[in-house]
């Protein structure tokens, strides 16, 4: 099977450790080509396979969009591709019409519930029902919390598929009890709120030392901040990097994050302190771990810890009373990869699709109506969307929005009949005035 992973971007995070775990499984039967809009990274995948410097984004114009759609079916076509895996956010649209247009299936991954739900306008918000109703036949989500908004789209089949982590690559490591702890995060505005909350009372327990591991758009503003604050704990900011199981080895007491960072540090036996959405959860223990494990080690619905829990907590751990925080094993048992890759490998075979006349008509209308334009805020785009594919959708949403652009085309039709009126009343009085 030949597969094409597409993504808006392949950076440093989340979403792109879960696209290299899944690029390292199948591999071993497939052949795995990437689609990306910006890759900057130093996580090792093929880069011979790798196609970049697509267009996706919201600001995209509408013949980079069209750029994008006939890139993608070169691929496919190229490559003989089976299956599109998609991912967020912009890069999603293109896939469904070059899906269409070459009857090449394709699957979505939801890695939380800001997948299905980062449209701004009116044009990626029909796109995107549009997307569940007629053409996604499969989505694998990483969040339970993710299973109430797929139940919207009766078409689709959703699958439980966590995030992975390789047992060998993030090994066991011994804890180092020098009360020194390692933040990794990407150091972005939505991060911050919770790291800048934990700085705030990280003096108020026995920690000597905290390596920051990540970068971002607010890493300056955080060492600002605890210059600002007298923060009196060593931090110390190490930047992204690539080979952190090697890195963080025996050198910890324990690893301070959310995510996939929570699941790294436990399967490395480490303690994690969860911190996420501005909150500060607590050092992962028996009843936490069961809370958040089908949501991505995501605490959107848990409740901050008291600060003396905590402090209880650090010293525990520091007295070497680990056992209740360690989880390796546990792990291991849950997110079994091998497990996972075969559900993912059986589901990618197990369905059939082919593209509709519909959508295939619509996606020439565009072609016909190319400009420099910004494709996601063109009324005339939003106009060839729901003229040509209005009877499709099942979702009240959506039908609203065609609702309302039945009354913008009755009213665009007045306004052509008034001008075509005028212009007719303008000749006759010219003609009046030459004779």
């Amino acid at each position: 099977m030949n597969v094409l992973i597409v993504s808006d971007k392949f950076k440093c995070g989340g979403l792109e450790t879960h696209i290299k775990t899944i690029y390292d499984k199948l591999k071993k039967r497939n052949k795995i080509f990437f689609a990306f809009g910006d890759y900057e990274s130093n996580i090792e995948i093929n880069r011979g396979r790798i196609f970049d410097n697509f267009n996706f984004s919201n600001n995209c114009t509408i013949n980079e969009f069209c750029n994008d759609v006939d890139n993608l079916i070169k691929i496919i076509n190229d490559k003989k591709i089976d299956v599109i895996m998609a991912n967020p956010f912009y890069s999603l649209f293109p896939c469904i019409f070059a899906a269409h247009l070459t009857n090449t299936k394709i699957v979505y991954t939801c890695h939380g519930v800001v997948s299905l739900n980062y449209y701004m306008s009116k044009n990626d918000t029909f796109l995107f029902h549009l997307a569940f109703e007629n053409t996604i036949k499969k989505v694998f989500y990483v969040n339970k919390l993710s299973e109430a908004t797929l139940h919207y789209y009766p078409r689709v089949r959703s699958v439980f598929f966590p995030n992975l982590v390789d047992f060998d690559i993030y090994y066991k490591h011994e804890i180092s009890y020098n009360k020194k702890w390692a933040l990794i995060s990407r150091l972005d505005d939505d991060k911050e709120e919770e790291i800048k909350k934990f700085f705030s009372i990280v003096d108020c327990l026995d920690i000597n030392e905290i390596d920051v591991y990540g970068s971002g758009n607010s890493e300056d503003y955080l060492k600002d901040f605890i210059i600002n604050n007298d923060i009196k704990t060593i931090i110390k900011f190490k930047g992204a990097q690539s080979d952190l199981p090697n890195i963080l080895k025996n050198k910890y007491t324990g690893i301070i994050g959310l995510g996939r960072v929570s699941l790294e540090g436990l399967t490395m036996n480490y303690p994690v302190l969860l911190i996420g959405y501005g909150k500060i959860i607590g050092v992962i223990d028996k009843n936490i771990y069961n809370a958040v494990k089908a949501f991505n080690f995501v605490p959107n619905e848990l409740c901050e810890i008291n600060i003396k829990k905590l402090q209880s907590q650090i010293k525990d751990i520091n007295n070497g009373k680990v056992k209740q925080f360690c989880f390796r094993d546990t792990i291991i048992r849950d997110f079994n990869d091998e497990k996972y890759i075969s559900i993912l490998h059986d589901e990618l075979n197990d369905f059939e699709f082919s593209g509709t006349k519909k959508m295939i008509n619509t996606y020439q209308e565009i072609i016909n109506n190319k400009t420099d334009e910004k494709f996601y805020s063109s009324n005339n785009i939003f106009y060839i969307l729901c003229k040509n594919l209005k009877d499709t959708i099942l979702n009240p949403m959506l039908r609203s929005i065609i609702l309302m652009y039945n009354e913008m085309e009755y009213d665009r039709q007045n306004y052509n009949k008034k001008i075509k009126q005028l212009e007719a009343k303008y000749e006759e009085i010219e003609n009046l005035l030459t004779k």
